[in-house]
Formats: C-alpha cells, structure tokens, sequence
C-alpha cells in the first residue's frame, strides 16, 4: 500500500525548527540541540534529541520517504489500541465519550484520543474491556455510523477507503421457523449480505428469539430498521 500522508502546519520562524545539517532550503545550522534546549527551556523540551534526517526533494517541494522496517516496534507499542472511526462528519469530543461510555458500561477507566478529523484512539486499563467493546463493535452516535475495531499500521489510510463494513443486527424475535442457516441468510440479506450469527444465536442458547446476525453492508445505503417476512 502506497501511503501518502498530508503532514501538519509548519511552525515558519520558530526557534525550534532550526536542525543541523542542511534544510529543504538549503540553510545550515550552527546550533546544537543544547543550544536551542537552553534558549527554549529545558523543562519545555524532551528528554530524547531529535535528529537531521534529509528528505527527497521533488519538485522543490520536501518529500519524506519512509521504509516499512522500521515500524515494528510501533506495531507492538500500540498494538492493545481500539479505534473508533465515523464515516460523517465527527462529533464533539466530550459527547463522543458521553455516549461510548453510556454504551459500553466499563468497569474500568479508558484513555480516548482525537486522532486524525475522523477518528478517536481508545486504551484500556484492562484485557476483558478491551475484548468488550470489539464484541459490541461499531454503532451510532448522533446518527453517524462509527466503525470500531484494532488498531493496526496505517489504518486511517484504509479507513479512508472504506466502502463495505461489517455490523452487528439484532432481529428481535425472529419466527422460530426461521432459526437456521438458511433462515438467518434470508433476513440477513434484506439489510446487506449476511457473515455469520454470533454464538448465543448459533448454538441457541440465548433466552429469547432474538437473533444478532453479522452483516457487510454499503456505507452509502440507508439500511431498514425492520425487516417484513411473506409467507407464501
């Protein structure tokens, strides 16, 4: 996959963006990061120094070219992440947390973070809540769809793309003439095309006739909410 990332505001004049080694413009730095540590204030700053490294100009403009390899350990540093994408437009940041807190009914403290214009990262203090909210998967907030699922390399890029995502529907009772497998894909159909019924329906173990079916559907049809079923 071929990732180009638009990245953000360049803070032109601050005192912080001279480097050593040459710039995209050609200008060269005679101080040393201490210098600048020293002039900006050394609680303001990081404890790691940052480093020169020339980008490829194309077309005068810089262009950062970056070699898969070295975001292994990116992958393990944030592999326990949930993100929370919508489709819209995105909500406030305070509602957005009101609600999936509302939802999912955690036991255990979360850390959410706006990440990108679209999407929220979400940290869990614990496995179990974490296993949770990827069960409850994606649902609606202030009528836009937010897509819930790992955090993986890159996924605001794939996200971007999305056309189809998988969703969890619930069909409250359902004939029990329809509880099998060619049942559950004939209603299944009516809303996008049917994956798989989730355990509880599978195995019949659920306490009532109401069947939670995996469904793929477009993210640009408005689904029903609620299905007819003809006998002929």
């Amino acid at each position: 996959m071929k990732i180009k990332e638009k990245l953000v505001e360049n803070n032109e004049g601050q005192p912080g963006d001279t480097k050593e080694g040459s710039d995209a413009c050609g200008n060269t730095s005679r101080k040393g990061n201490n210098s600048w540590a020293s002039v900006l204030g050394r609680s303001a700053v990081g404890k790691e120094d940052l480093e020169y490294i020339e980008p490829t100009i194309v077309d005068g403009k810089p262009v950062v070219h970056i070699q898969s390899d070295q975001f292994a350990h990116i992958q393990d540093k944030y592999a326990k992440l949930v993100v929370g994408c919508f489709v819209g437009r995105r909500p406030t940041y305070s509602y957005v947390k009101e609600v999936v807190a509302r939802t999912w009914k955690l036991k255990n403290t979360f850390t959410m973070k706006v990440y990108g214009d679209k999407m929220f990262t979400f940290e869990f203090s614990n496995e179990d809540d974490r296993k949770a909210v990827l069960d409850i998967g994606s649902f609606h907030v202030a009528s836009q769809l937010f897509v819930v699922r790992p955090w993986k390399l890159f996924v605001e890029a794939e996200t971007e793309e999305l056309k189809t995502i998988p969703i969890w529907v619930l069909f409250k009772k359902l004939p029990i003439e329809l509880w099998d497998r060619k049942g559950f894909s004939q209603v299944g159909s009516a809303i996008g095309r049917p994956l798989f019924a989730d355990k509880p329906t599978e195995d019949r173990s659920r306490t009532s006739y109401d069947a939670r079916l995996c469904i793929e559907v477009d993210l640009k049809c408005k689904y029903p909410n609620h299905v007819d079923v003809v006998v002929d």
